[in-house]
């Protein structure tokens, strides 16, 4: 057998073009099919697209985005399970960011959760019956097959168990992250966004941020022209415009971020009663 050193290099080449160190994932629905709509997801996707290729690295091939009428339940999940999963490698980088609505349901098997419910994200299919939904089962089970990789999830959603009432507060039923279904659960189920009990427990490799903590609502900043989720504008700028860097070192830390997040959502709720009156407090797991 003739040995062709130029078929090596191709292979070669072939190898290093199809295989990209780094890979995300960004969802944003306003536009949604059954449930009341929203403003500001898509601006936000757009905000974290930009923000992730100046900050942190990421080409415009390594990132996938999916909006409205693409962020359906299984389009979501198989760019998960394709994208994410099969075309990255231990040690590669990995962020899933999603914008949209989020809710809860009823516990499934295995009947893991310790108030009997789910916290589930809404894609744009999810009907008035909570059909279509992606429980965060499904999203933990999909966060063990990226073990060895350095995954971050940042969500902006929220989940609350009085839904109309939340809603209710704001002038703009848009501006607030809560679905209104057919039929509200009982207010005994509420639970938090993404609790580590349910969303990363044992997920060493996860860093994960939620907009919210228990029985909050997510929201969007009125303020602003374009509007923009309240969390994750100030979750860019608090990176990128160095504004979390407390002790001035030029680094901001997770720890510096989550303060810095933490406190201007609360002066945004402060500012905005009309709109928030349960708080905000944005919430990070990581091990």
């Amino acid at each position: 057998m003739t040995f062709k050193p130029h078929l090596l290099l191709c292979l070669m080449s072939v190898s290093l073009v199809t295989h990209a160190d780094n890979r995300a994932l960004l969802v944003g629905i306003d536009e949604y099919k059954y449930i009341n709509e929203l403003i500001g997801s898509k601006q936000d996707v757009e905000n974290m697209s930009q923000f992730i290729q100046s900050e942190w690295g990421y080409q415009p091939a390594q990132i996938r985005t999916l909006t409205d009428a693409q962020a359906t339940r299984s389009h979501i999940l198989s760019t998960i399970d394709n994208w994410l999963i099969r075309d990255t490698r231990r040690g590669d980088k990995v962020l899933f960011y999603y914008s949209g609505h989020g809710t809860y349901v009823k516990d499934k098997w295995p009947h893991d959760e310790k108030d009997g419910s789910d916290e589930a994200l809404c894609p744009v299919n999810t009907t008035l019956t909570r059909d279509n939904l992606i429980r965060d089962d499904e999203i933990h089970e999909r966060l063990k097959k990226l073990e060895g990789r350095q995954v971050t999830l940042i969500i902006d959603a929220c989940h609350s168990g009085t839904m109309t009432k939340s809603v209710s507060f704001s002038s703009d039923q848009r501006t607030v992250k809560t679905p209104i279904f057919r039929r509200p659960l009982p207010r005994q189920t509420t639970k938090s966004a993404f609790t580590r009990e349910t969303f990363v427990n044992t997920q060493r490799h996860v860093v994960a941020y939620s907009a919210v903590a228990p029985d909050d609502v997510a929201l969007v900043d009125t303020h602003v022209n374009p509007r923009e989720g309240v969390f994750t504008r100030r979750f860019i700028e608090g990176i990128r415009d160095k504004y979390a860097d407390s002790n001035y070192d030029g680094k901001v830390s997770h720890h510096e971020l989550l303060a810095y997040t933490r406190r201007e959502s609360q002066a945004y709720c402060d500012k905005s009663r009309y709109q928030c009156r349960q708080g905000l407090t944005p919430q990070l797991e990581i091990k």
